[in-house]
Parts: structure tokens; C-alpha cells; sequence
């Protein structure tokens, strides 16, 4: 009896790891056809990603979907959107979150039924990248059930917070000034036209004092 009753919870410990470490994946996942840029603000007052812009200027909805499931293919619902982000290069630009400064923006929900989950609303943060943007699952790039990895994502940020330190200030007139009278720079190109002008200098101006608190 004492044999067979614990075989029953070596059995059950086994099954309940199995549950608890059966991998995420993303089935489906979707992004814009070719590059686009958003304006973020900390404290979330730049633009959703429906109404991101190409470099040249050309508008065009931007909005990352995702499908998340488990390793038997079937959607994962619950998922905390905090398991779920893009993550743009920190090598390269200032782009911060307004929670821990880092180039990373989680999901606007958590998943739904289906597994589903997006990334459309106004991203609360600032500072700057080219992109491209990873998608992350679980701390990872996100990859399909046969380990393939999805492409990077052609994503860009600006944001009148040039630096990034999440607050409009002095510092970030100093930078946008720098670009303006020298060389192009998309950081500073807040209207992501292709041109710094007086399109630019209005959103700096609208946003300035803006930070994450």
C-alpha cells in the first residue's frame, strides 16, 4: 500500500511539472508590411499605433497582433501581458519605458480566449529607435511551436523625450536644437515626414513637460 501510494504522487508530481513547464509559443503574429514609426510621450500621450507614420510620411496602422499557444498548439487564455512585450535594441537609441526605463513595451491585454493579444494603444515611455523590434514571450524572442523564429519587427519609436530619461525638458530642446540646425536625425523628426520643420518644433513644444508620473 505505502509502495503504490507513493508511486501515485511521484506520478502526480511528475504530471503537475509537465503542466507547469509545458512551453508558450506564438502560432500567429502579425506587423506592419513595411516600416513604421510611432510617436510615444511618457506618461502616454503620443499616438496610438493605428496612426503611425512611414519615414516618408505616408500613414499606416502599425498594430502588432499575436496568437499564443501551447506546445499542443491550442490558445494559451490568460496570459499576463506582462509575459508579453516588444523589445527594441538597446544598443542603439534611448527608447524607455515609463515603469523601468528599459527599451521594453508590453501588451495592451492580457490574452483572451483565443490566445489573442495586441499592441494598439498609445505606448507610455520615450526616447528613440530605428528598431527593428523583437517580439518576447516569456523573456524570450518569440518562436512558433517548430522553433522558428518570427522576423524582427519594423517598428520605430520617437518621441519629443529625445533622451529618454522619460521627462520633456531643457535637455531634450538641446538635442531637438542640435538636429534641427545640423544633420537629419529621425529622432527629432516627431512628425516622421523625412523633414525637420515647424510640424516638429509645434509637437515638441505641445509635449513639453510631459513625463511618467
Amino acid at each position: 500500500m505505502f509502495l503504490r501510494r507513493s508511486m501515485l504522487l511521484a506520478l502526480l508530481q511528475i504530471v503537475a511539472a509537465a503542466q507547469t513547464t509545458d512551453a508558450i509559443w506564438v502560432g500567429a503574429l502579425s506587423d506592419p508590411a513595411e516600416t513604421a514609426c510611432v510617436l510615444i510621450v511618457p506618461g502616454g500621450a503620443g499616438v496610438p499605433l493605428t496612426a503611425a507614420r512611414t519615414p516618408t510620411g505616408a500613414p499606416i496602422d502599425a498594430t502588432v497582433e499575436a496568437t499564443i499557444v501551447d506546445s499542443s498548439c491550442i490558445p494559451a487564455g490568460g496570459q499576463s501581458r506582462m509575459d508579453i512585450w516588444l523589445e527594441f535594441p538597446a544598443e542603439a537609441g534611448t527608447a524607455s519605458n515609463c515603469i523601468s526605463g528599459s527599451p521594453t513595451f508590453v501588451a495592451d491585454t492580457n490574452t483572451d480566449m483565443h490566445g489573442m493579444t495586441h499592441m494598439a494603444l498609445p505606448i507610455q515611455g520615450g526616447g528613440w529607435s530605428e528598431g527593428p523590434a523583437v517580439f518576447m514571450l516569456n523573456g524570450f524572442p518569440a518562436h512558433t511551436p517548430d522553433y522558428d523564429y518570427w522576423p524582427q519587427l519594423l517598428l520605430q519609436v520617437n518621441s519629443p523625450d529625445i533622451n529618454g530619461d522619460r521627462v520633456v525638458d531643457l535637455s531634450d530642446i538641446a538635442a531637438f536644437a542640435g538636429d534641427y540646425h545640423g544633420a537629419f536625425h529621425m529622432r527629432s523628426d516627431l512628425q516622421r515626414d523625412g523633414v525637420l520643420n515647424l510640424a516638429d518644433i509645434a509637437l515638441m513644444a505641445t509635449h513639453m513637460g510631459a513625463d511618467c508620473r
